[in-house]
């Protein structure tokens, strides 16, 4: 009963709060301005302006392709570490999409995570929700973390996990910095991240789903599913909001 009661008190202050911060600050649309009568953060006509991925794509990766069927030019080599990729859009610098992610990565405004997390059940990333039974999500350095305060792979993974009934495991752990991906070329990628993930408890899931936010190269997700299968998964797929643009794979 106590357990109850303090729970309806915590309910109840906390919508009395969000009514006196909705007439200090009505709440609004990050990208566009518009006034919003509910607790989001991006406007429906925002979210559906977004940039998604609809046509061909390499059947491994998730790369956007000419013709359907069959896999790109860097899936072909075998050399991918992770069973399937996929990613809701496109991020074109300049797009709405490209804007939110910046604004949740870099400008510190956590709550859009909220909302960008639920694009994960849409589009290509949506079928991959059924195909596992647990998840997970890229970890920071120490460094990066304690510079920007949180991550933003972590907080969409523990949206999504809540949403659609995954089970959130953290095992993955990046043992040192290295340089920002978006700073280098893909060569760099590749070798900036090689053996910079290790993990800490063995997967007890045998089909697991890796969230990130961009998928560039793959590279870093690459490094990620590989030792996500030395601790025991026997799968791993991945899922990032956006895919970047123009494709350098």
């Amino acid at each position: 009963m106590v357990n109850l009661l303090e729970k309806f008190s915590r309910n109840f202050a906390r919508r009395v709060g969000y009514s006196i911060l909705d007439i200090l600050y009505p709440p609004h649309c990050f990208l566009c301005g518009k006034g919003l009568s509910t607790h989001r953060y991006i406007c429906k006509s925002c979210l559906t302006s977004f940039d998604q991925i609809s046509g061909p794509i390499c059947e491994k990766c998730g790369r956007p392709t000419v013709k359907a069927g069959g896999v790109c030019s860097e899936c072909a080599k075998g050399e991918r570490e992770f069973f399937l990729a996929r990613s809701f859009g496109l991020y074109k610098p300049g797009s709405g999409l490209a804007e939110a992610i910046t604004g949740f990565k870099y400008e510190g405004e956590k709550a859009l995570g909220k909302d960008l997390a639920l694009l994960f059940g849409r589009g290509k990333t949506a079928a991959l929700l059924d195909y596992v039974d647990g998840l997970t999500f890229v970890p920071l350095s120490t460094d990066k973390l304690e510079e920007r305060k949180f991550n933003q792979a972590e907080l969409l993974a523990r949206v999504v996990s809540r949403k659609n009934g995954i089970p959130l495991f953290e095992t993955l752990v990046k043992t040192e910095s290295t340089r920002p991906q978006a700073e280098l070329n893909r060569e760099e990628r590749l070798v900036n991240v090689e053996g910079s993930f290790t993990w800490e408890e063995p997967v007890e899931y045998s089909s697991v789903l890796l969230i990130d936010d961009v998928f560039t190269t793959g590279s870093t997700v690459d490094e990620c599913s590989k030792v996500l299968k030395e601790a025991g998964a026997e799968r791993v797929y991945v899922a990032t909001l956006a895919r970047s643009y123009p494709d350098s794979g």
